[in-house]
């Protein structure tokens, strides 16, 4: 299952992790387009019973604004508790810079929350493979 938002992001159904993959691309945008894309990645996660976020800022372009940032620590937390998720994972940007940076702030910030986790990596590959661990281990547990 695929969602373009073109130019901004693409969503991904990764059934063989029970994860949203939300692949940034140009992170410019209004926070209508911010909180349209945000708003069908937690309406698939909802129809699919997962608790596991991907996003994967490798390959994307600029930085989120201001308001979109305050959105992600306030109204954006708020809402991926009520759907459930409990694994957010961000893909830091390939180049560095405010992208990043702002990933690993975002990152710190859920880092102390009981409720959620939080783990960035420098690529998809290496996201997935621990997505695949910690999926065994609770099966296993």
């Amino acid at each position: 299952m695929r969602y373009n938002f073109d130019p901004h992001a693409e969503i991904i159904w990764l059934e063989d992790y029970q994860a949203v993959h939300v692949k940034w691309k140009r992170l410019y945008m209004s926070l209508e387009r911010f909180n349209e894309i945000c708003s069908k990645a937690m309406e698939i996660l909802s129809e699919h019973n997962a608790v596991n976020w991907i996003a994967d800022q490798y390959e994307s372009e600029g930085a989120f604004n201001k308001e979109i940032h305050d959105t992600i620590n306030g109204e954006l937390y708020v809402q991926a508790q009520k759907v459930g998720i409990k694994r957010v994972m961000g893909v830091l940007p390939r180049e560095a810079g405010l992208s990043s940076l702002s990933t690993k702030r975002w990152v710190n910030n859920v880092a102390g929350r009981e409720d959620m986790s939080m783990d960035s990596f420098a690529t998809l590959e290496d996201c997935l493979a621990w997505l695949k661990q910690e999926l065994n281990a609770s099966q296993t547990n």
